[in-house]
């Protein structure tokens, strides 16, 4: 392991709980994922977007971090066999681009619609329902993926109750588009490991190139606490072997429900060399 080799934390927090870590943001030109883009009713009030996207500027000013959101996930299926529900999914993902791009954003969080077809003992699916999912999947994002290129916003699929990291790639291979990528959940994957899911650190090796984001947290493996780092059983020193391994340059984003605690997790990971 490269002992040597450090990566800068950023983390996700909303618009209105932005001044609590609002300095550690700052000082350390931080990546930050503004959490605000899921909700449906900012989504069709341009003029409350602008609005926060000015605070978040103004809260913010000189900052040089990377910039970015969680995008829709709640009723927005990304692989809806329904023409009508793929332009409903395709016009919010590109509703929460254009907010994204009123402050200098660049990537967006989507969620990854994998679950009951993917077999956890061999890490992989069905191949009719993989391609016929794939072939989904593309004609969502068939009017997304040209408005996330022209606003310069990178989409990240973040896996949910994937049990590997095969479909996606699969996913990516088949698109093939310079702004469509991967992200990690690292508490979402430790979830499905003791149902043989692939664990954290191969998830990375694999993933490669294509991995450009990873959340943070920690878990018990039972349940989606995103807890503190530290404060679960999540092997980060695993996961960040593997990162070293690698060339990847992801943004690592702290995703806690207690925004209280970001700070208090980024220490526990500088002071074991992981981060900085």
């Amino acid at each position: 392991m490269d002992a040597a080799k450090r990566y800068t934390l950023g983390a996700a927090t909303n618009v209105a709980d932005l001044h609590l870590n609002r300095d550690w943001f700052l000082e350390g030109n931080r990546d930050l994922e503004i959490g605000d883009a899921a909700d449906p009713l900012l989504l069709d009030d341009r003029d409350e977007q602008q609005r926060r996207a000015d605070q978040i500027n103004q809260m913010l000013d000189g900052h040089t971090g990377r910039r970015g959101v969680h995008g829709p996930f709640r009723g927005v299926p990304l692989n809806s066999p329904d023409p009508l529900f793929q332009q409903l999914v395709a016009k919010r993902y590109n509703q929460a681009i254009a907010f994204t791009a009123m402050f200098g954003g660049s990537h967006m969080v989507i969620h990854s619609p994998f679950n009951g077809w993917v077999n956890p003992f061999t890490f992989g699916g069905d191949p009719v329902e993989m391609e016929k999912n794939i072939e989904l999947i593309g004609a969502t994002l068939a009017d997304v993926l040209p408005v996330a290129e022209a606003n310069g916003v990178m989409l990240v699929l973040e896996n949910i109750h994937d049990f590997s990291c095969y479909p996606v790639l699969a996913v990516m291979e088949a698109i093939n588009h310079p702004n469509l990528r991967l992200s990690l959940d690292i508490g979402h994957c430790q979830l499905r490991v003791p149902q043989g899911g692939m664990p954290n650190d191969q998830y990375i090796r694999d993933a490669g190139a294509w991995l450009e984001h990873i959340h943070i947290q920690d878990n018990d493996a039972l349940s989606d606490r995103h807890w503190t780092p530290g404060d679960g059983l999540i092997n980060f020193a695993s996961i960040f072997e593997a990162l070293r391994q690698g060339e990847q340059n992801p943004r690592l984003i702290i995703e806690l429900k207690d925004k209280t605690a970001i700070q208090r997790g980024a220490a526990f990971l500088n002071e074991r060399g992981y981060s900085e």
